[in-house]
């Protein structure tokens, strides 16, 4: 049971990731870098 949970919390924590990065990726190309995570760098 715990390791279960364990994969699928790890599943769930990547999946949160990659939708992150996919956003950050998004708001970086749809406004030339000037956009709201630009700040992060």
């Amino acid at each position: 049971m715990g390791l279960l949970q364990l994969d699928w919390g790890l599943k769930l924590c990547h999946g949160f990731l990659m939708a992150l990065i996919s956003v950050w990726m998004l708001d970086c190309e749809s406004r030339d870098g000037s956009g709201y995570f630009s700040g992060m760098h």
